[in-house]
């Protein structure tokens, strides 16, 4: 794990650090290729040389940020969830909801794949 994602965990109250970690982990076993990446102050994650997602611990959520091309119109799932375009909100004292986190990643690796192949083929 990155230094700066390390330092970035460990400034949390213990509950929030679990949340975290599970988070993080549950992107990284998504893929080998999957990269850690720390930018805009914020844990995140590269993949096939581009920008995946970014998390980040505030006072009362963690924010996750997948980019609105993914994240469209929220669906009843992500509804539940506080959160700007391209942003959702998980509030501390609840279990951030990995298959969410997960599903919205792949999304985002399938958006890299795409334009990984388009650049491939010029």
């Amino acid at each position: 794990m990155l230094q700066e994602i390390k330092d970035h965990i460990e400034a949390q109250p213990q509950d929030v650090q679990e949340q975290l970690l599970k988070l993080h982990h549950s992107i990284l076993e998504l893929s080998d290729e999957i990269e850690e990446h720390y930018g805009y102050k914020m844990p995140g994650f590269r993949y096939k040389g581009r920008i995946l997602v970014y998390y980040s611990a505030f006072k009362k959520h963690i924010g996750f940020y997948g980019f609105s091309s993914v994240f469209g119109e929220k669906d009843e799932e992500m509804q539940q969830y506080k959160g700007g375009k391209g942003t959702l909100q998980f509030p501390h004292g609840t279990e951030v909801p990995l298959a969410l986190v997960q599903r919205l990643t792949r999304a985002r690796m399938i958006e890299n794949e795409e334009v990984a192949a388009k650049k491939g083929k010029k």
